[in-house]
């Protein structure tokens, strides 16, 4: 195991219970709810259906909920919660390291915090040692005491008021008592400032830090449904909708009993929704569900498409996405439907329009009606969901079904029902053949077409988008494309459509679709998947989510709301 390189006053008081608490509290109880997600949240292996909500509600009247898993924070949130505790600059880097989980599909999800490992221990260590020698005691305590009991008491005052805000929640006397005496260990052989450190290290490497614990009521029973307590429920609004811990505001809200209802929920919910924050986090949650990070690091055997057109092709599609998010007079239709986008003078080749000058953050031009249709259509999404140099119809189908129908498709399989391993080699095709054509060749073998069936044709309705998202009529070798397709399995979205601005019809009225995005949004709220029992809490946002025309506000007001994010299962235990 490696060791501290030298015995420092944080080092005696913090990391041998550190380690011991942190490593330990992984592989025991902890682990049991806050693990790497397992039955009720991965699919079982194979196609996962696409979601029903109003169909698997089978009595709105009836309180059940899916079980919520205790967890770590994130890195992203490790690292805001530090910014707020007024112990980083938000700028820092803490956290960017975190191996977190992931909440989804292995090609699109959430990040969640996991469990703590013996590296992971080793690495909180070293940045709480950093984090807590650079604090600013005196502004962070509010008084500067001069005598040893003065001190003792500024100590003490400390410990009350900001392990309330680390712990987000009142500290038992036990955990005052705990914390007192690292205080008083550490200063009975070096200075105040030491001893302080010390307390601030021992607080950042406690569980309760570092984990969104959730008190259960006395006398409750392994399994039992019951609402979340105030405190849980500040952290729960809080890291849902800021990825960082509760302001004053919550934790008053809290403390007076408002978060004990619906509408006060709802009301700390639409406070926090005006906030700025809520914009950045928005903003996270669509960058995680497209990936669109990747945009940034994708190369083309097109030597124009450089990093300056992915850095607007992604000002674009983040500036569409937030629009979409916020003005209530668009909502889901005007995210799969919109007619326009931002546009740059570098980007304008590749949407298929004259450069528009003037706005170097790009002006929103109107785009031709029978090439464009929202973002399944943008040209960053379609480069993004592409080879160096050929459109890729598996990964933009696997897009459509997995992140747009919330179908999970399994990873292809090593073997067959014989156990014999599976060789994926394709034929090459004729010369001249088109990249449909090319493709074809996954669904006419038996072993592949079982999942290929699934989302290649829907990805041939993207056909004439090529590498860099242009807009193309005919392909290298002049074939006439063809981007036609029958999507089956899809609900209410399955059909016939000529080409992508079609489907892109299709899904903008989809209820399907809604409902999956309802699903997506709860995940990233709960930092789960959902599972049977949650069914009637997601057709309640779905409700929300269609009674206001496909306003995003609403439908995360009718999941801040609805019985899943408000109650809890003793011991994430399921019946």
């Amino acid at each position: 195991m490696r060791r501290p390189r030298q015995v420092s006053p944080f080092t005696v008081a913090v990391v041998a219970g550190a380690v011991a608490a942190l490593t330990g509290a992984c592989t025991g109880d902890i682990e049991a709810v806050a693990g790497p997600r397992a039955s009720a949240d991965s699919p079982d292996g194979g196609v996962q259906a696409r979601p029903d909500s109003r169909g698997q509600c089978e009595d709105a009247t009836v309180l059940d909920v899916g079980a919520a898993h205790i967890r770590r924070l994130s890195g992203r949130e490790y690292r805001r919660t530090l910014a707020d505790l007024g112990l980083a600059d938000s700028a820092a880097t803490y956290g960017d390291s975190f191996a977190d989980d992931i909440v989804g599909g292995p090609r699109g999800g959430f990040r969640v915090g996991g469990t703590i490992d013996e590296a992971l221990t080793w690495e909180l260590l070293g940045a709480s040692e950093q984090i807590a020698a650079t604090a600013n005691l005196a502004e962070l305590a509010g008084c500067s005491p001069s005598d040893a009991t003065a001190q003792r008491q500024c100590a003490a005052t400390f410990i009350t008021e900001f392990g309330r805000r680390a712990y987000r929640r009142p500290l038992t006397a036990e955990q005052q008592a705990e914390l007192l005496g690292v205080y008083d260990d550490v200063r009975a052989e070096f200075e105040y400032s030491a001893a302080m450190t010390a307390v601030i290290g021992a607080m950042l490497n406690s569980a309760d830090f570092l984990y969104l614990f959730e008190d259960e009521p006395e006398g409750s029973n392994a399994g039992d449904i019951v609402p979340v307590d105030g405190w849980a429920m500040a952290s729960r609004l809080s890291y849902f909708l800021w990825d960082s811990m509760p302001d004053e505001a919550l934790f008053t809200a809290a403390e007076a009993g408002e978060l004990d209802t619906p509408e006060g929920v709802e009301a700390q919910a639409r406070r926090m929704l005006a906030d700025d924050r809520a914009k950045d986090t928005v903003g996270s949650f669509f960058a995680q569900w497209a990936r669109l990070d990747r945009l940034a690091t994708i190369e083309k055997q097109d030597v124009a498409f450089d990093s300056d057109v992915r850095s607007d092709l992604r000002a674009s599609i983040d500036r569409f996405l937030s629009n979409v998010f916020w003005d209530s007079d668009k909502g889901i239709g005007e995210l799969f439907g919109a007619s326009g986008a931002y546009v740059t003078d570098r980007t304008a080749d590749y949407f298929g329009v004259a450069p528009p000058g003037g706005d170097s953050e790009g002006a929103w031009v109107g785009l031709p009606a029978n090439e464009r249709r929202g973002l399944l259509t943008h040209p960053g999404l379609m480069a993004l969901l592409s080879k160096s140099n050929l459109p890729d119809p598996i990964h933009r189908g696997l897009f459509v079904r997995e992140q747009v129908l919330c179908m999970q498709i399994p990873d292809p399989p090593g073997t067959d029902a014989g156990g014999n391993p599976i060789q994926f080699d394709i034929t090459p095709p004729n010369a001249g053949a088109s990249n449909r054509e090319q493709f074809a060749a996954h669904t006419d073998r038996p072993e592949c077409a079982t999942c290929h069936g699934f989302f290649d044709p829907v990805g041939f309705a993207f056909e004439n988008y090529d590498a860099t998202g242009r807009f193309l009529q005919k392909d290298e070798f002049n074939n006439v494309i063809d981007a036609s397709t029958e999507v089956a399995n899809a609900g209410d979205l399955s059909g016939a459509f000529d080409n992508a601005v079609e489907l892109a019809e299709g899904v903008q009225g989809s209820e399907t679709v809604a409902d999956c995005m309802a699903v997506q949004w709860f995940r990233f709220a709960l930092d789960r998947r959902e599972v049977r029992q949650d069914a009637c809490s997601n057709a309640a946002a779905l409700e929300s989510f269609l009674g206001s025309g496909g306003s995003f506000v609403d439908m995360l007001i009718g999941i801040v709301r609805s019985d899943s994010f408000r109650h809890r299962r003793v011991g994430g235990v399921l019946p």
